[in-house]
C-alpha cells in the first residue's frame, strides 16, 4: 500500500482524491486541515476548540476526505450534501473498525458524537463549502476586463 493511503484504509475515497494522492499528495494535504473550519473568523476560533477525536478515536482521515470534497472548485447543494454524508459514513466506518474491547464499549458514544459532527457540518458547513464558489460574475455570466 502506498504510505499516503494507509491513513484512509477502509474509508470511501472519491476518485479525484485517489488520483491526487497518487500524483501529488501535497495537493491533498494543502486543503485538508482535520476537524473544523478555517473559512471565516468564527471557524478559525472554533477550529481550535473542536476535537478531531470521537472519545479517543481519531477521525482526522474522515475529516480530510470531507475537506477535499468541500474544496472542489465547483459545486451544488447536492455536492455539499454528498460530502456531508460521506463524512458521516466514513466516521461510522472508523468506529466499526475500532474492534478492541474499548472500541466496542465506546461505540454508542462515538456514534452519537459522529452524528453530532454530521449535523454540525450539515447545518453550519455552508460558508466553508461555498467559499470561492458561485462568484457573482460566474453566476450571471458577467464578463470582467
Amino acid at each position: 500500500m502506498i504510505p499516503c493511503f494507509e491513513k484512509y484504509a477502509g474509508l470511501y475515497l472519491p476518485p479525484d482524491m485517489i488520483e491526487a494522492l497518487t500524483r501529488n499528495p501535497q495537493a491533498v494535504y494543502d486543503v485538508c486541515n482535520g476537524v473544523g473550519s478555517t473559512a471565516n473568523a468564527f471557524g478559525r476560533l472554533t477550529y481550535h476548540l473542536i476535537p478531531s477525536t470521537l472519545w479517543g478515536l481519531s477521525v482526522e482521515a474522515s475529516a480530510d476526505i470531507h475537506d477535499w470534497m468541500y474544496s472542489r472548485p465547483s459545486g451544488t447543494l447536492a455536492d455539499k450534501q454528498e460530502a456531508d454524508r460521506v463524512f458521516l459514513n466514513n466516521m461510522l466506518r472508523q468506529i466499526a473498525m475500532a474492534d478492541s474491547w474499548l472500541g466496542k464499549l465506546l461505540g454508542p458514544l462515538r456514534r452519537r458524537r459522529a452524528l453530532a459532527y454530521y449535523e454540525a457540518v450539515n447545518a453550519f458547513g455552508g460558508p466553508s463549502f461555498w467559499s470561492g464558489k458561485n462568484r457573482v460574475t460566474a453566476m450571471y455570466g458577467i464578463q470582467t476586463a
